[in-house]
């Protein structure tokens, strides 16, 4: 086929700031984990698919299975749902008690802002 680039799971992206390796990447609609740092406004990889150990709120518990949201201006994971973009799920087992700095997120969905 003449048309087809790439499978797409890792695309190249302008980087909105100063970014470092594995670092969450809201670029309008489309959220990735940064593949490598890159300075802002240069072309960075940003892995769209697969599970992530990524940054989370701090004071909530959040339960595996349950959609996540990306909180672009405090840059981590959240399940509140206003102002923020869709990223995929809660995975692994149990929960992340309210204390936890961190959980893992399986990338998906509409990332679009929910209503």
């Amino acid at each position: 086929m003449k048309n087809y680039i790439h499978e797409g799971r890792a695309v190249t992206v302008t980087a909105p700031a100063t970014v470092v390796s594995g670092q969450g990447v809201l670029v309008g609609d489309l959220f990735g984990v940064a593949l490598r740092d890159a300075a802002s406004g240069s072309p960075v990889d940003i892995e769209t698919e697969g599970v992530f150990t990524l940054p989370k709120v701090s004071g909530t518990a959040i339960n595996e299975g349950v959609r996540v949201f990306w909180d672009n201006a405090a840059g981590n994971v959240t399940t509140t749902a206003t102002s923020n973009r869709c990223i995929g799920w809660a995975v692994g087992p149990g929960n992340y008690a309210s204390g936890a700095t961190t959980l893992m997120v399986k990338l998906g969905g509409p990332n679009a802002v929910a209503a």
